[in-house]
């Protein structure tokens, strides 16, 4: 379900494409959304889908992003920047950014010996500061639009005042 008046009223998103919501994300004024439908039944059904007019209507925007069937890796999480500009959808083994509306996603560099995905995310208000907890390993935190990530103490990250208002 979707609302576009604060939560006055809502609607059901009728794309018969979108059965099981993972995640779901929005820019601040609502215009973009991200929806993972997750098929954890049969992850090759599962898919990331776009809206670019308040969920109206959706465009599955797999392309790109992490699709193995079978194994048990398929989108986890998506997250979208408050101006709707940077996009962001991470997998357990894969964290992946787009800056041109998903013409092309790209994969963010994760430290070695870390694991670039799961969990849930949080971006700025612009998309250059993507902060990412997830399961079982230290936070991430990226502060160049998700180019590069770094593995960050849970303490540091949460008492650094630069990181509080994501």
């Amino acid at each position: 379900y979707i609302s576009n008046n604060s939560g006055a009223s809502f609607t059901k998103i009728t794309d018969p494409n979108i059965g099981s919501v993972g995640s779901m994300s929005a820019s601040d004024d609502g215009s973009v959304i991200l929806v993972v439908d997750q098929n954890r039944f049969n992850p090759c059904n599962s898919g990331v889908y776009i809206s670019q007019n308040s969920g109206t209507s959706f465009s599955q925007i797999n392309y790109g992003l992490p699709t193995q069937c079978g194994s048990g890796y398929w989108v986890e999480a998506v997250g979208v920047s408050g101006d709707g500009g940077t996009l962001v959808a991470t997998s357990y083994g894969k964290t992946m950014v787009s800056r041109d509306a998903t013409a092309s996603w790209n994969q963010s560099t994760i430290p070695a010996g870390e694991t670039g995905g799961g969990g849930r995310l949080a971006i700025s208000q612009d998309g250059s500061r993507i902060a990412l907890m997830r399961y079982y390993n230290s936070p991430l935190t990226s502060d160049d639009f998700g180019a590069t990530f770094k593995a960050r103490n849970t303490f540091a990250v949460a008492a650094t005042s630069e990181w509080a208002a994501i």
